[in-house]
């Protein structure tokens, strides 16, 4: 199996009866998380001991859901979600901390124009002068649900609220982004049988510069929308006519670089698919398909790198608990079959390591943030059921040190995992091959990648031996599944 040396769990942190956490982020002396707990919003200052060091739930609204938290440029945080208004519809709030976590303003939304108008919060994003935006949905005049985008100052006060009431039927913003002069979010909207997906760019005062049709459904995720400093933008979803992921890459202007079907054949693709772009070029996309989760690099032209499976499962479904970050050349990956696992690749498409998520006398954890302190170590917020009592959910925070921090620039880490034996061997002869390829043990679920790291075979089923007849002649890796379910590697010549 993957190395798990270099990670060494320092905590776990728990919120009993009913609750969850939803988001985390790195502090100067700890994390920050925020979750529910018993109906409640509720956010924690953990210390380096993952000790609760300060608590707040003071919200005082009802069946109030802590979902999002945003740092900005003075270090002051925003807690994010909604809550069951009087009225019973829910309606958005926001509050801001000082550095010292002393609340600073609470600002609530409700809709105009009428008394039952619900709100829902979906992402958020500040900009470079600590201005807030806030994606999700509302309702104005009795009418159905609206796609919108509220606007904050640093002070909490209302500057714009957006609401896509003249154009659309039933929808909702997903998520959303900022760069230098420019929001960018994603638009769905329902009405009757027809379901419309778009891209839509706004200056910072919201007026709409440019939209764009997506041929997909299903982009009910806040993570299927990224851009980078360059002002390029990918949106990630899944096309209605025939059940296959697509990546769409914009340039700033609006133009459509590439629109490209990713499939894994044989596979249908399911409903979370998400995206990172970095600060350079490049472009990674996690793919969760019926039984498998892929993880691929592109470049904003389109250009295919490496894909790589995370999760495989040979009967039923890989459950939906994926989420992933990047922190300079690490990407890191959950996946979730029997229990949750992080993988961590580099941006090369070695994986380094695979962490268990593990929790005696818990089941079915589901990870729902990813993220990293300066120092390399990860922090994760899930959430996982009483073994005794299944509907009783209990919220967890865990931090995995880094033991080596510096191995972040060591570029010798690919070639150590190459040659780790219990992972990257499959015994296969002959090797050159010119027609026929054997194994020593029955593999399943195997990919073939040519030398530029693309995949040009594809084998789900169970098999010794592969005809290869047709395949080029080059160097090639194969990647497969064992019976046992363990990934294994290695490389062979095409004659």
């Amino acid at each position: 199996m993957v190395s798990l040396a270099q990670y060494e769990q320092q905590y776990h942190t728990m919120l009993p009866n009913y609750s969850w956490f939803e988001d985390i982020m790195p502090s100067k002396t700890g994390a920050l998380v925020v979750g529910e707990a018993n109906g409640k919003a509720v956010i924690l200052h953990l210390d380096s001991s993952g000790k609760a060091v300060w608590r707040d739930s003071s919200l005082n609204l009802p069946l109030s859901h802590g979902l999002r938290l945003i740092q900005n440029s003075k270090g002051k945080v925003h807690m994010l979600g909604d809550f069951e208004a009087t009225n019973g519809v829910n309606d958005i709030y926001c509050r801001q901390y000082s550095a010292y976590r002393k609340l600073q303003w609470q600002s609530t939304y409700d809709s105009p124009n009428g008394s039952f108008n619900p709100d829902h919060f979906s992402d958020a994003v500040i900009d470079h002068n600590d201005n807030l935006y806030i994606a999700g949905s509302g309702k104005a005049g009795g009418s159905s649900d609206k796609a919108q985008i509220l606007k904050y100052n640093a002070n909490g006060s209302l500057l714009t609220d957006t609401l896509l009431s003249k154009r659309h039927g039933t929808g909702k913003y997903v998520g959303i982004e900022v760069d230098s002069n420019r929001v960018l979010a994603t638009f769905y909207s329902q009405f009757g049988a027809t379901l419309t997906t778009e891209l839509h760019c706004f200056d910072l005062d919201l007026n709409l510069l440019w939209e764009s049709d997506l041929p997909y459904t299903f982009i009910f995720n806040h993570n299927a929308l990224a851009i980078n400093p360059s002002g390029y933008a990918a949106v990630v979803g899944r096309k209605y006519s025939n059940l296959k992921d697509a990546l769409i890459i914009y340039r700033p202007n609006g133009d459509t670089v590439r629109n490209i079907q990713m499939d894994l054949p044989g596979y249908s693709v399911l409903y979370n698919s998400k995206v990172i772009m970095d600060t350079t070029k490049f472009i990674y996309v996690l793919a969760n398909y019926n039984s498998v989760q892929m993880l691929s690099k592109y470049d904003t032209t389109g250009y295919f790198y490496w894909a790589d499976t995370l999760s495989r499962r040979l009967i039923g479904v890989v459950e939906n608990s994926q989420v992933f970050h990047l922190a300079g050349d690490r990407i890191i990956c959950s996946s979730f079959y029997l229990n949750a696992q992080l993988h961590i690749f580099d941006t090369a498409g070695t994986r380094l390591y695979q962490i268990p998520i593990d929790l005696p006398g818990y089941t079915t954890p589901k990870i729902a943030s990813i993220t990293t302190d300066r120092q390399g170590g990860i922090l994760i917020c899930w959430a996982a059921a009483d073994g005794n009592k299944p509907s009783s959910k209990h919220a967890f925070a865990t931090y995995f040190k880094n033991l080596n921090p510096i191995d972040t620039s060591d570029t010798t880490i690919t070639s150590r995992w190459m040659s780790h034996n219990d992972f990257d061997q499959i015994g296969l002869f002959p090797n050159p091959v010119h027609n026929q390829l054997n194994f020593e043990k029955e593999h399943t679920f195997i990919t073939i990648y040519n030398s530029q790291g693309q995949m040009v075979r594809y084998f789900p089923k169970p098999t010794r031996q592969l005809h290869l007849a047709s395949l080029p002649g080059g160097l090639y890796t194969i990647v497969a599944t064992d019976k046992k379910g363990s990934l294994h590697k290695a490389s062979f010549v095409k004659l």
